[in-house]
């Protein structure tokens, strides 16, 4: 990882406007980069790199807010609503954005919504299109005696053409046009250059996915780039330049054909020809993010970072006489390489050490009178994996993360010190931009009791098949199916299969007042060697309000019970922290199942993020009443690497366990 200069975040609730480039991820500047590194939050964009998004933190809140012609994920307005919302919630707000921020980009809107909050935003310029495209394809956009100035405008305008001066753009044959977003105005340009005064044969050029390795251009006449356009079956994002410089591209690469109509699909060296064409970025491109020549090179260009988690954590539990103590370090050493024919590595490996006694039941200290902390010390390969990325396909296969959906069904257990990883072959696939399919097997199940054998076990041997497909079907709403069928060889009672449906979404109701939702159902019967029959249900109900940066939440979760067969729904692979409540009580779902009815609370409390959480939990089956819960959290981040935690969980029993207190205390740093 490139170590340059101290950070460039450094106040808490602030955002970055930080242009990504053309596509190449090997042309974002310095700045840019180390900002991506550090960002508590990425917004990005649909033409981002997706080796760019692998520089982020493992724990930071990724999202897809990309646009496609004719559908746009999330609307403009909401956009700068979340670049707000989590800005007040004191995160590092990375906004990334394709090309420059500032040139079609949108980011002067965002700018001024930002500032009129009140909310520190900074700009990170980035290679537009127009320098890019016309480098990758051997041509400048300037040159004396052939043109001496260049017009960047955009083809999406009113259907007349009443707001582009077109006599002005024809006007100058010593000028540069540069169309963005122009494949689906071919003709209406065309047109309206020709008919006030541009000869027709004036060179062109249509160029697709500049500066990617899979770029084509074609160079043509103006009169021929509908035609073009057609015969080549042209997608967007596809750029438009006009001018007699595009004649010169013939003399400086032979990558681009000629006027005979012929696509390049040759990768172009082009690093440093881009940063000749135009100064916008603050420094050199970042090395391991482009195409390695050899996989030694791929090695080395590789990043290397480092985070320590310190966690003092306190349970007193009625059930024994005494109380625990765990004062743990988690130190994290993870390892990135650069990218070789598409493919890189990731290794990761976490230390989990005592600071201190161990007056705490680890389930491997044999310390049996005091409540379980599931932190066992020791070291372990926690990541290690292979990973293939072409275009909308990406194959990793190895140790790694499975964290699908919100992490009820399959998850990491993130919160633990130790956390839960997968030996797994894992698919992913975009067929189109609205969708997103996603398969994994997993052979060997790594749990968050390692390294040490003992039992609970550390690992469990698996042969899991894990589906998952999400749709987004408007900006309102997304639909989601999955398929989970696990099978424990090591542990048959846990095998199942489980089958489900999820609609979830966000709107505004009105300015300043946003709904959230979310609905899910799922049927669980039992699978493969699981020596009982049972046929059991999920369901999930709901709804949050925000308003100035406050959200009030309702929830309702069902995880039903056979009671003929004595089994209620299990999730063995969730992060089941996150779900009833943090004291624990029910990792494992009594066998009169669960009725979870929680109302939630979170917001900034003077700089601090603050979460607070009421449940009321009830059997499906058998009228008990388990009891109830109150959660709170605070937590703030101090500058970009530092965060503190302090966590406090109050489950008071009523037939089910006994009352129990939990606190905590964390403090993290990355580096």
């Amino acid at each position: 990882m490139l170590s340059l200069v101290q950070s460039d975040i450094h106040r808490a609730g602030e955002v970055w406007l930080v242009g990504a480039g053309p596509g190449d991820p090997e042309l974002i500047s310095v700045r840019g980069l180390r900002l991506i590194r550090e960002a508590d939050v990425l917004v990005y964009d649909r033409l981002v790199s997706p080796q760019l998004l692998d520089e982020a933190r493992d724990d930071a809140v990724m999202l897809d807010v990309g646009k496609r012609p004719g559908f746009h994920r999330v609307p403009q307005h909401e956009i700068e609503a979340l670049l707000v919302k989590h800005a007040r919630r004191g995160c590092k707000v990375v906004r990334l954005k394709g090309g420059d921020p500032f040139i079609f980009g949108r980011g002067g809107e965002e700018m001024q919504t930002l500032r009129a909050a009140g909310i520190p935003v900074h700009i990170v310029p980035g290679i537009t299109a127009a320098a890019a495209c016309a480098a990758a394809s051997g041509f400048p956009l300037t040159q004396r005696k052939v043109a001496d100035s260049v017009c960047l405008t955009t083809a999406h305008h009113s259907d007349d053409g009443a707001d582009t001066d077109w006599a002005s753009l024809a006007a100058d044959p010593n000028r540069t046009l540069v169309f963005y977003m122009g494949l689906g105005s071919l003709q209406r340009i065309q047109n309206k250059l020709g008919s006030h005064g541009m000869s027709l044969n004036t060179p062109a050029a249509l160029i697709e996915n500049g500066s990617y390795a899979h770029q084509r251009t074609i160079t043509c006449q103006l009169k021929e780039i509908e035609q073009m356009a057609k015969q080549h079956k042209l997608q967007t994002p596809c750029l438009l330049v006009v001018g007699n410089v595009v004649s010169l591209a013939e003399q400086k690469s032979d990558a681009v054909e000629p006027a005979s109509h012929q696509v390049s699909r040759s990768r172009m060296a082009m690093g440093r020809t881009i940063a000749a064409a135009m100064m916008l970025t603050t420094a050199p491109a970042i090395a391991g993010a482009a195409e390695a020549d050899s996989i030694a090179e791929a090695l080395t260009q590789g990043g290397t970072s480092i985070s320590f988690r310190a966690r003092s954590e306190q349970v007193d539990d009625d059930a024994l006489a005494r109380d625990a103590l765990a004062n743990t370090l988690r130190t994290r050493l993870t390892y990135r390489s650069g990218s070789w024919q598409n493919l890189s590595l990731l290794v990761e490996v976490d230390n989990v050490s005592y600071l201190g006694d161990d007056s705490f039941n680890s389930t491997r200290n044999g310390m049996l009178t005091r409540p379980v902390i599931v932190d066992p010390d020791g070291t372990d390969l926690n990541q290690a994996a292979l990973r293939l990325q072409r275009d909308r396909l990406t194959l990793t296969a190895g140790r790694q993360r499975l964290l699908r959906e919100n992490q009820r069904m399959i998850g990491g257990v993130g919160w633990r010190q130790n956390e839960q990883t997968y030996d797994a072959i894992d698919v992913a696939y975009k067929p189109a931009e609205q969708w997103q399919l996603n398969y994994a097997w997993v052979d060997d199940t790594q749990r968050i009791f390692g390294p040490e054998a003992g039992v609970p076990a550390a690992s469990l041997d698996s042969d899991h098949h894990i589906l998952n497909a999400r749709w987004t079907v408007s900006p309102a709403m997304e639909l989601a199916a999955y398929h989970i069928a696990l099978d424990f060889d090591d542990a048959a009672a846990l095998s199942s299969a489980t089958t489900g449906l999820i609609v979830n979404g966000a709107f505004d109701v009105r300015e300043n007042l946003r709904l959230d939702y979310r609905l899910e159902a799922a049927q669980q019967a039992d699978a493969a060697n699981n020596p009982v029959n049972f046929d059991v249900d999920y369901y999930h109900a709901g709804l949050g309000i925000t308003h100035a940066g406050w959200r009030l939440g309702w929830a309702h979760e069902l995880l039903g019970a056979d009671s003929s067969a004595g089994v209620a729904m299990q999730t063995p692979l969730a992060t089941l922290h996150t779900f009833q409540g943090w004291a624990d009580k029910f990792l494992t779902t009594p066998s009169a199942g669960m009725r979870d009815n929680q109302f939630s609370v979170s917001g900034n409390v003077a700089g601090f993020a603050m979460q607070l959480h009421h449940h009321d939990y009830q059997s499906d089956v058998s009228g008990l009443d388990y009891g109830k819960e109150w959660n709170i959290q605070l937590g703030r981040a101090l500058g970009t690497r530092y965060t503190l935690t302090a966590k406090y969980a109050r489950y008071t029993a009523e037939q089910f366990a006994q009352d129990t207190s939990k606190f905590w205390l964390m403090a993290e740093a990355r580096f």
